[in-house]
């Protein structure tokens, strides 16, 4: 049986291929294929192991899926590292060379024009969460109403004290969350200098996950990655010993900072 056409994604033309040293899905060879103004990353993969019905078969497979997941962001990846790339859907195949340019030709020139205003720019994603048991903790840190009560409780008489303590409380179960958002929308807007653009996130909600305060996908100049790797890692101890959680990931493909994603200003 002949074999189909995987795509990993598009890079610019004349971009070298990643040779050996990267390969496809199963271990196959990654190849550049000229479509227009734009190279398509390719791999030729066996139809009876890759046909519609095939994928169809093994798609709740997680363990399958996965392995073929790994196998695409890591040529991905590379091309991430070493030059430019607009990343494919996984499982994105053509039953040919001939049917993979009739469908690519026509958008071919809408996809350079995607990689020259993504050029030298990459996605780094942003979460910032909090644990409201350790913020309680320095909650006079992050609220003004809270520190002025403390202020006050440190010289109340005990009768006072008393009143003190139960506003305190309330003032903690009204104010804290919102308190929380407007120190991480302040350390958000830090970041301001070192991004291009920002996409909010849905915050994600697995089992044991802390409240989130910002989840965002950053647009990043690689000029820039440097200074925005250093500002969070000096500003996340400070943070962290409030009881907030700071993780950077990246860089990623720019996934999120397609014409058909929604971007916000930064």
């Amino acid at each position: 049986m002949s074999d189909v056409i995987y795509l990993y994604g598009f890079v610019p033309p004349g971009t070298a291929a990643p040779g050996p040293a990267v390969h496809g899905l199963d271990d196959a060879e990654v190849q550049l294929v000229t479509v227009g103004a734009v190279a398509a990353v390719t791999s030729a993969l066996p139809a009876d192991r890759y046909s519609g019905g095939v994928i169809d078969a093994h798609i709740q497979d997680l363990a399958w899926v996965g392995e073929r997941g790994l196998a695409h962001e890591r040529v991905v990846a590379w091309f991430v590292e070493q030059a430019e790339i607009i990343p494919a859907s996984l499982f994105t195949l053509y039953s040919s060379l001939d049917a993979l340019h009739s469908a690519v030709t026509e958008r071919a020139d809408a996809v350079a024009e995607q990689l020259e205003r993504l050029a030298g720019r990459r996605e780094w994603d942003l979460k910032v969460g909090y644990d409201r048991a350790e913020l309680e903790l320095h909650a006079g840190s992050v609220s003004a109403a809270v520190r002025a009560l403390d202020d006050e409780l440190a010289t109340a008489p005990p009768g006072r004290r008393f009143l003190l303590e139960r506003k305190r409380e309330q003032v903690m179960k009204d104010e804290l969350a919102d308190a929380a958002r407007k120190v991480a929308a302040a350390f958000l807007d830090e970041l301001r200098p070192h991004r291009e653009a920002l996409v909010a996130l849905a915050p994600p909600r697995g089992a044991g996950e802390l409240p989130v305060l910002v989840a965002a996908a950053l647009l990043v100049p690689r000029s820039g990655e440097r200074e925005l790797r250093e500002l969070v890692e000096l500003r996340a101890p400070t943070l962290e010993r409030l009881g907030f959680s700071v993780e950077l990931t990246g860089p990623w493909a720019p996934y999120r900072f397609l014409e058909d994603q929604r971007v916000q200003s930064a």
